[in-house]
């Protein structure tokens, strides 16, 4: 199960945020990514959505974390996706 020290494990540069603002950003990706569909990356699912929904915030920005119109965790997530269609066929 996605858990919050894990994700701040694996995504370094979301570590210094606090636990009251990074935990509902992995709560509500738990709720969006199915994991049935996801199986074993289920996890990274979940981390990849909640980072790209980090990602995407005004901290984000003001830290210089994102680069306007780049997002690395939606296209992370969008290949991980692509993997996940081609092996159910």
């Amino acid at each position: 199960m996605a858990d919050l020290a894990t994700f701040r494990i694996q995504y370094p540069e979301f570590a210094g945020e606090a636990d009251a603002y990074t935990q509902p950003f992995l709560t509500d990706a738990a709720l969006e990514i199915p994991a049935d569909i996801y199986g074993s990356d289920y996890d990274r699912a979940v981390y990849l959505y909640a980072a790209a929904r980090m990602y995407e915030r005004p901290f984000a920005r003001d830290q210089g974390l994102s680069r306007q119109g780049l997002n690395p965790y939606d296209e992370l997530l969008r290949v991980l996706r692509i993997r996940k269609a081609n092996t159910q066929r």
